[in-house]
């Protein structure tokens, strides 16, 4: 079995390799593939794509899920902690030291979000 570090590592570089458009075909497939029941939570938790990386473009998603639930993005707090925001279409992001745009918003701690129930994490 491959190591974390080694497999992320090994997902960058290969992803480094796409074209836009094989970005946008493989973001659309994944994006067909989640269940419809999905779309049902009360909220969700949304991992904010870097388009530099050629991540999983999840933003129609939380277009989409923003008309029916809440949505939170995550933020990495100084000290490392990281917290839970909640977002909605036309909130302002700041891109943080490592490319990701993150909310202004207040937050919630880990042990604060996820005592309001699971959300569901793409």
């Amino acid at each position: 079995m491959m190591p974390k570090s080694a497999a992320r590592a090994f997902g960058r570089q290969q992803r480094t390799q796409l074209t836009e458009e094989q970005v946008r075909q493989l973001s659309d497939s994944v994006m067909n593939r989640l269940d419809p029941v999905w779309f049902t939570y009360p909220r969700h938790h949304i991992f904010w794509p870097i388009p530099e990386k050629k991540e999983v473009d999840t933003l129609p998603l939380a277009h989409q899920l923003a008309e029916q639930a809440k949505v939170y993005l995550p933020k990495m707090g100084a000290s490392g902690q990281l917290t839970h925001h909640p977002w909605k279409p036309g909130d302002t992001l700041i891109q943080n030291s490592w490319g990701i745009d993150e909310p202004m918003t207040e937050g919630l701690s880990t042990s604060e979000f996820w005592d309001q129930g699971i959300p569901t994490l793409v």
